[in-house]
């Protein structure tokens, strides 16, 4: 008698077992994922967080490793704008310090693999500067000719943990307004 009510149950069971699988994933949120809530978006595997201005959102998510370490790269909208910015962070497994400045040349090199034409970074078009507390880079990098020349502008902050960037692209005359909403979502960034 005891194990013909088991079959009967079993539904039950299962469907209780897989309601409680299903609030406890929904409790707690997922650590390989960047999650935001009124603004406020965080990533809980890498331990950062920043602010994002009203109606910006996480587009993309994409894990992945570089160069053997953990990073992450997101594709952040801005309603008032047709191009994405761009937020990358990895951690760091090699926590010696090293010159900021060396990520501006890895940038470049990059970016001419990726068949941008022209791409340049004039002279003294870098400014260091804080985030965070944290040491940091800004530079704006033009590529293009003639009547499509564009502008990049980058920001890199570096922690002994964590290393991150943001960049957007634009025509030159919207560059400004650009930078200017991108820098409110800078100065949020908190990395470890």
């Amino acid at each position: 008698m005891a194990t013909q009510s088991i079959p009967r149950r079993l539904p039950v069971i299962m469907a209780f077992f897989c309601l409680s699988l299903y609030s406890f994933a929904e409790s707690k949120p997922n650590p390989k994922k960047v999650t935001c809530t009124d603004g406020d978006c965080q990533d809980i595997h890498f331990q950062v967080k920043f602010t994002l201005p009203f109606k910006w959102k996480v587009e993309m998510q994409r894990r992945w490793k570089d160069a053997g370490e953990e990073a992450t790269t997101l594709t952040l909208q801005d309603p008032g704008a047709l191009s994405p910015v761009g937020l990358y962070y990895r951690l760091l497994t090699n926590t010696a310090d090293e010159d900021i400045r060396i990520e501006v040349g890895k940038k470049l090199e990059q970016r001419i693999r990726q068949g941008l034409p022209n791409y340049r970074l004039p002279e003294n078009n870098c400014q260091e500067r804080v985030v965070g507390g944290h040491q940091a880079l800004s530079c704006m990098a033009a590529f293009g000719g003639g009547a499509e020349v564009m502008l990049e502008y980058f920001t890199w902050i570096r922690s002994k943990q964590c290393l991150a960037q943001f960049w957007v692209q634009s025509r030159p005359e919207t560059m400004g307004s650009r930078q200017k909403r991108l820098e409110d979502v800078i100065q949020s960034l908190q990395i470890p």
